[in-house]
């Protein structure tokens, strides 16, 4: 049982990808800022999402960090593209940054990976560069005041 307990977060997002009714975040359209991770371009997308997520086992308490700071991401200008954005992938860059930041990570190799990816065509990099930097300052602002208490 305690098994099913460490998924039932990643379970949870999977089903809202399933049945939520999102759609594609575009330039200028702020409502889809709060749906568009639920949307995914096909069924591999989704499963490659779900990969990752089901591999990290995200915590109860870092999903609606990561939900907020993939939709803050989305509401910056900057991050806005020609195309459509869709998936759930900057919500799995904010998830990863609350670990970063617990373990005092610099993650090179995650933000290395999607600057590499930035020259695949339709690849959102700059809303997944924006989610991570957000929640890592989130987590590392909550981690210094809950040290700080001490």
């Amino acid at each position: 049982m305690q098994r099913v307990k460490e998924y039932l977060p990643a379970i949870l997002l999977l089903t809202l990808c399933l049945i939520a009714p999102g759609k594609p975040l575009t330039r200028g359209d702020a409502a889809a800022a709060f749906t568009f991770h639920f949307t995914h371009a096909n069924i591999f997308h989704l499963l490659a999402n779900f990969y990752v997520i089901a591999r990290f086992r995200p915590k109860w308490v870092n999903l609606p960090v990561a939900y907020l700071s993939a939709t803050t991401a989305a509401l910056i200008p900057w991050t806005a593209m020609e195309m459509p954005t869709v998936g759930i992938s900057g919500v799995i860059f904010a998830l990863l940054a609350r670990r970063d930041a617990i373990l005092r990570i610099r993650n090179w190799r995650l933000l290395g990976i999607n600057a590499v990816l930035a020259f695949v065509p339709n690849y959102n990099w700059k809303i997944h560069l924006a989610s991570y930097i957000i929640a890592l300052l989130i987590w590392k602002i909550y981690l210094y005041c809950k040290n700080s208490s001490h």
